[in-house]
């Protein structure tokens, strides 16, 4: 037998475009919170506990860039819809204007806009 093409499905390719570019978002917001910790660090040698208690002081940044980036990009749909239709009706429902919030789970606070 010779070689077996693969069929590759449209939705798998577009599935690993967004998860590719999620990816390369939360490394961004990763390296921009490694140069800010880095910035912290004295140029002097550090003890375990010294580097532990900075990068513990620090995560409440990191957790605050990533947590949104991942909202973003798992609720884009909802982000762009303008209307829904409703279920125990008939009407469409129009989106309201959207409006930036501040939620504060346990991550620390994240800026979102939403309708």
């Amino acid at each position: 037998m010779g070689d077996v093409a693969k069929v590759i499905a449209l939705d798998d390719v577009r599935a690993s475009q967004k998860h590719q570019a999620l990816r390369q978002q939360l490394h961004e917001r990763f390296a921009q919170w490694r140069d800010a910790l880095e910035r912290q660090l004295p140029e002097a040698e550090l003890t375990l506990p010294q580097v532990s208690e900075t990068s513990w002081g620090g995560r409440q940044p990191l957790t605050a860039s990533v947590a949104p980036t991942i909202v973003e990009h798992r609720h884009q749909a909802e982000h762009r819809r303008t209307s829904v239709h409703w279920t125990t009706g008939e009407r469409l429902l129009q989106a309201r204007p959207r409006v930036r919030r501040t939620v504060e789970p346990l991550v620390g606070a994240i800026a979102l806009e939403r309708p």
